[in-house]
């Protein structure tokens, strides 16, 4: 990425016009691919197949994860910085959209034939660092060049690919992926999964590239010792509201994590249902069907009656499924709750973003913010895989499965107060 000026460019927006809802789209487009890749990867593919072929899954799952995914902490707001800074002739965001696809669909392959926990764990490392240095600069896309009364169905837009994305992923690695099968076989079924997660991933950011227009910037900004500190904290002083977003979210993925990479082995455990095909056949595409229906039409809704009902009614939603996961232990429940869970779930997952893009404290560090922003929603997914294997490492044998009712009520507590904080954000309706 070139650091010279370049000649000024006409914007490649109106930004004080509406803007087409199929440009709407093509913005989120990448969101879709994003969600296959990670829709298959964490709910399926790195669970089955650290339990497969290495077993321990208490112990080894949370090997194989953490150290990527703490590394997608540093990485997400450092990239999203230095985006903002970026002089090249496809824009700010472009360019690490695509030269960060390229060793991300390495890391797939990688992963796909590692031979160790080891590897598979180096593998996911370098995966983390490459996805999220492409996507943390484009998280930024809707607020650079949306209008403000848009950035509600924006938002809805880019809810409903990434619920999309993550019900076909989802759906495809169930579908595909079975731990009864003989050795030879599963990695053949692996190899299959990796593939298709690599085109689509690799098709969607050509087609993002080549459809979403982004004017260079206009003169370079040097990135300093000093603004380093800066990337990684919000002051509440400077950004209080912004503050209280990006802790609230925290709270809510806090919940959604803390439970979420263990919900195979809960399935299998307690309720004695296939993991794989319970998660990717039945739970998820439920769960992300259900989404569907809410995720648009919140984020419109909220940029006529504001963002902030809206996170109280999906996050009272969620709360409320989750006490019914506590007390209903049985297949029968499954399904009901992944219904009602994801008509929460995408009523929230629409309005968290218009809401973060409302009250972002610096319009030229949009890529910093926002990739703070995404780093709230990252971070959970480390402290509940470390917390979760511990709980059911802790309390495996008690009875009346009481690891993973732990699990749930943390869950319960995490949803309750990252909806009721939500109210100390002054700057939103």
């Amino acid at each position: 990425m070139a650091t010279r000026p370049l000649p000024v460019a006409e914007p490649a927006f109106d930004l004080g016009a509406r803007m087409p809802t199929l440009q709407l789209v093509w913005l989120n487009l990448y969101w879709f691919a994003n969600s296959v890749h990670w829709g298959a990867l964490l709910s399926i593919v790195i669970p089955s197949q650290v339990d497969k072929l290495f077993g321990n899954k208490e112990v080894n799952f949370p090997l194989v994860v953490v150290g990527g995914t703490l590394a997608a902490v540093i990485v997400h707001p450092l990239a999203g910085a230095l985006s903002d800074r970026t002089v090249a002739r496809l824009g700010r965001r472009r360019p690490w959209l695509l030269w960060g696809t390229l060793p991300n669909l390495a890391g797939l392959g990688l992963l796909a034939i590692a031979p160790s926990v080891g590897l598979m764990a180096l593998a996911y490392l370098v995966v983390q660092i490459a996805n999220n240095a492409a996507n943390s600069p484009w998280g930024a896309i809707i607020a650079d060049p949306v209008p403000r009364g848009q950035r509600g169905a924006a938002s809805g837009w880019c809810g409903l690919l990434n619920v999309l994305g993550t019900v076909v992923g989802a759906l495809i690695a169930g579908l595909i992926l079975n731990k009864e099968s003989p050795l030879g076989v599963y990695r053949g079924q692996l190899l299959a999964i990796y593939g298709l997660i690599a085109v689509v991933q690799l098709a969607a950011v050509l087609l993002t590239v080549r459809l979403v227009p982004e004017a260079p910037l206009r003169e370079a900004r040097p990135f300093t010792r000093r603004d380093l500190p800066r990337t990684y904290w919000i002051s509440p002083a400077a950004g209080r509201d912004f503050f209280w977003v990006c802790l609230t979210r925290l709270l809510m993925q806090l919940g959604i994590f803390g439970i979420f990479f263990y919900l195979q082995y809960y399935f299998e455990d307690v309720l004695g249902l296939p993991g794989e095909r319970t998660v990717g056949v039945y739970f998820l595409p439920i769960v992300m069907l259900a989404a569907s229906l809410t995720v648009y039409v919140a984020g419109a809704l909220s940029d006529r009656h504001g963002r902030k009902p809206l996170v109280y009614l999906s996050g009272g939603l969620m709360s409320v499924v989750c006490l019914a996961f506590i007390l209903i232990q049985r297949p029968l429940a499954v399904p009901i709750c992944a219904l009602f869970f994801g008509i929460g779930y995408g009523a929230y997952t629409s309005v968290d973003w218009a809401l973060a893009c409302d009250v972002l404290p610096d319009d030229e560090e949009y890529g910093r913010d926002m990739g703070i922003w995404a780093t709230v929603g990252i971070l959970p997914q480390v402290l509940g895989i470390v917390f979760g294997g511990l709980t059911l490492s802790l309390f495996r044998g008690f009875p009346n499965n009481l690891g993973y009712t732990l699990l749930f009520c943390l869950t319960l507590v995490y949803f309750v107060l990252g909806t009721v904080l939500v109210r100390q954000v002054k700057g939103a309706r």
